[in-house]
């Protein structure tokens, strides 16, 4: 169990991201920049022997799980369109979640003290929001994989994740 928190967040801290974010563009770039320990915990757990088959998901399935899925994807080689597409997909197979989500909207708009609207637009899963998080990530650290070099995650590990997920035909 690895909560992707805010670095100088503590464990005992119940807390995740703070404050809302207002587009999900904002939320994506706040995690990969401000949740790089827990990123990082996630690369290193996933690279261990006997790692996978391992299972990561957040609340709908679609923000802290997408970003993993994208970095994980990326490190496997996957070309970024099918990254994109895959985040999208979200919206087809996790519809009954997300209007579950989006009929609770209003309850937990009013909680954080957002308008209803933007709980709404927090869970649309648009290629866009993924695309922007890679175009970040391209220009901060040349990639996803530049990136996870950058927040400690090592080739070693990345090579041994790509020999557990890929399989050549």
């Amino acid at each position: 169990h690895i909560p992707i928190r805010e670095d100088d967040v503590a464990d005992s801290d119940s807390r995740y991201i703070a404050p809302a974010p207002q587009t999900l563009t904002e939320y994506y770039r706040h995690v990969v920049d401000c949740c790089k320990l827990s990123l990082r915990a996630v690369f290193d757990a996933l690279t261990t022997p006997q790692a996978l088959p391992a299972l990561f998901g957040c609340t709908a399935g679609k923000d802290r799980t997408g970003i993993v899925a994208a970095l994980v994807l990326s490190a496997a080689g996957v070309p970024r369109e099918t990254v994109i597409d895959d985040y999208s997909l979200t919206a087809i197979h996790g519809a009954a979640l997300l209007q579950k989500l989006r009929a609770d909207g209003a309850v937990y708009a009013d909680q954080f003290g957002l308008p209803a609207a933007w709980f709404d637009r927090m869970l649309l899963c648009e290629p866009e929001f993924m695309s922007g998080l890679l175009a970040y990530l391209d220009q901060l650290h040349g990639g996803p994989i530049g990136y996870l070099h950058a927040i400690g995650v090592r080739e070693t590990q990345l090579a041994r994740l790509r020999a557990n997920l890929v399989t050549q035909y």
